[in-house]
């Protein structure tokens, strides 16, 4: 190695004088990269290559052409590895959505094919299948509902309406809008707010949403004659909200992708719901400037939290 430039050094986190006059395989320490060299060197012709420098996490472009008389070449190295993670992303976004709308869809599919070929004839079957239409027509509503709030938020075309939020009321509205169905499912709410918490900055309408998301995801996960707390506490200079339950729990390793879209930590993906909500929590959290994380482990329940901070927050 004769020159490098600072992008480079960057890359290697290595001093120049530990680059310039050591061999290419000694600083590179690959040899997928170091053929691409080799082989520009002994045909004297440009070659390229896109090499993964590391399982799954570096993906390197690598470009050698020849440059001068004394037989040596110039190299460009171009890391393509948040490219490779976008088309992952875009792959798995696709794979998902065909999962999600493949049920609800076949469904649909036998319902109408067993009514068309007669089942329509007989008033009581009619009635059944017409509601389950309608529940299945619900659901592929809410996901188109829910992929649109979602793409609005991850491209930030989301403008908050900032106010001062009781979240005493925010917990209010959203344990209310789902007590009916805590109680179906055999399930007690128990809500755990202070009378004098400081009110954060927000938009009350999404914070309730991003609530409503987390208590739902609760309520789904919690056998009958479990227990769901709502509490908030105020932790130095923002104010902290906790959604627990005594449901089935969560696995270390899922901890980190819970919020991730689509991403179902049961591994059959028979949970219901779109996978989407706790996505949704992320970004309206985000949004305010906080931050969200889950606590778990199986058999044990699990607890969602997010801060609102006090002063200050993005959006």
């Amino acid at each position: 190695v004769t020159l490098v430039n600072d992008v480079q050094l960057n890359r290697l986190q290595l001093p120049e004088q530990k680059v310039v006059g050591r061999s290419f395989i000694e600083v590179m320490q690959d040899h997928e990269v170091n053929d691409v060299v080799r082989r520009c060197l002994v045909e004297g012709r440009p070659v390229s290559a896109t090499v993964e420098t590391a399982p799954g996490r570096t993906f390197l472009n690598v470009t050698a052409t020849p440059v001068g008389r004394d037989g040596g070449c110039a190299v460009v190295l171009e890391d393509l590895s948040e490219v490779h993670r976008l088309e992952r992303v875009r792959r798995d976004f696709v794979a998902n959505v065909s999962h999600e709308l493949r049920t609800p869809l076949a469904s649909l599919k036998l319902l109408s094919d067993t009514l068309t070929s007669g089942g329509a004839d007989d008033a009581e079957v009619l009635r059944d299948y017409l509601g389950r239409i309608d529940v299945e027509v619900d659901r592929l509503t809410h996901m188109v509902q829910e992929l649109g709030e979602l793409s609005l938020l991850e491209t930030g075309q989301v403008s908050l309406e900032r106010k001062p939020v009781s979240i005493a009321v925010l917990v209010e509205g959203a344990v209310g809008r789902l007590e009916a169905q805590a109680e179906r499912a055999g399930l007690s709410v128990t809500v755990d707010v202070p009378d004098d918490l400081p009110e954060p900055m927000g938009d009350a309408r999404r914070l309730e949403q991003a609530l409503v998301n987390l208590v739902h995801n609760a309520i789904k996960f919690t056998p009958a004659g479990g227990a769901i707390t709502v509490a908030a506490r105020r932790g130095g200079a923002a104010v902290s909200v906790s959604v627990s339950d005594t449901g089935i729990g969560i696995r270390e390793e899922d901890l980190e992708r819970v919020f991730e879209r689509f991403y179902k930590a049961d591994r059959s993906r028979t949970s219901p719901g779109t996978g989407l909500g706790l996505a949704i929590v992320r970004h309206v959290v985000q949004l305010h400037g906080g931050r969200v994380w889950a606590e778990s482990r199986p058999g044990a329940g699990a607890t969602f939290k997010f801060t609102l901070p006090l002063t200050g927050g993005a959006g």
